[in-house]
């Protein structure tokens, strides 16, 4: 049984409804994802409005990313450890790695935003490619913690 099935099949839980407010956040997060991942298309033509915009979406998915990590750390798998041993530490190793995919990218946006007169295709590339690791870590991250 799926945290999803859980929550959907027993409402009035109090057990289960803080866990379908995390589904909600992962449900926004993934939203947020498919549509930074829509607008790195610009960072590929080179348009550096659009990288601008795209680097402010990123900074807000990334701070609703951490206070949503900070709160699963904290309450979800602090009190699913004391079940199932290593839970918390597990996850919390996860969230240490995605974190430092939003560093590297945040890296990448600064000096790309720095250097106005000058972004190498290369750049913008490893822009992309970085946005997709994170697209794709999250997204499997979350529907771990979802089972």
């Amino acid at each position: 049984s799926t945290v999803a099935n859980t929550a959907v099949t027993s409402p009035s839980s109090p057990v289960t409804s803080p866990l379908l407010e995390f589904l909600f956040f992962h449900k926004a997060i993934r939203a947020e994802l498919e549509q930074l991942c829509q607008k790195i298309l610009a960072i590929e033509r080179g348009c550096k409005k659009d990288l601008a915009v795209f680097s402010d979406r990123f900074q807000f998915l990334r701070t609703v990313y951490v206070q949503h990590s900070n709160a699963e750390d904290e309450i979800i798998f602090s009190a699913l450890d004391s079940r199932v041993k290593n839970v918390a530490w597990a996850y919390s190793l996860e969230h240490k790695e995605e974190s430092s995919l939003f560093d590297h990218m945040s890296e990448l946006l600064n000096y790309a935003l720095k250097d106005k007169d000058n972004e190498p295709i290369k750049l913008r590339r490893e822009i992309l490619c970085c946005m997709e690791a994170i697209h794709t870590t999250l997204c499997q991250h979350m529907s771990k913690e979802e089972e």
